[in-house]
């Protein structure tokens, strides 16, 4: 990040994606939502797919400017960012590996991180 500051320092040029800092101010009306839904109570978990709506809106979107249909319910997820969706690509793929030779009964999330720590040893 030092090389990436000083750089910007130089020419301005550097956009920052690294550290998920954006340089400008949330829009006004994101606030607004964010406030409307702290006063509603909208302050529980969600599904670990994303808000079904938010799925859909985004489906729609794809629909209308790339021509992709998808379907929100089943195949689509929203993450926080894109450092959790390369890491639930990669671990979709190596449990989906890992089905043929383990079973793991009851499933809790810990389980499947350290195996993934044990593997890397």
């Amino acid at each position: 990040m030092d090389i990436a500051a000083e750089s910007d320092l130089i020419d301005g040029g550097v956009i920052h994606l690294e550290i998920g800092r954006p340089d400008f101010d949330t829009p006004p009306h994101i606030k607004e939502a964010a406030a409307r839904a702290l006063e509603k109570g909208t302050v529980h978990y969600t599904s670990n797919y994303g808000i079904p709506e938010l799925r859909g809106a985004i489906a729609g979107k794809v629909l209308v400017d790339n021509q992709l249909e998808y379907d929100p319910l089943s195949e689509m997820i929203v993450t926080a960012g894109a450092n959790e969706a390369i890491f639930l690509a990669v671990m979709g793929t190596a449990i989906q590996a890992m089905r043929s030779w383990c079973r793991i009964h009851p499933g809790y999330t810990t389980i499947i991180a350290s195996l993934w720590r044990e593997a890397e040893r």
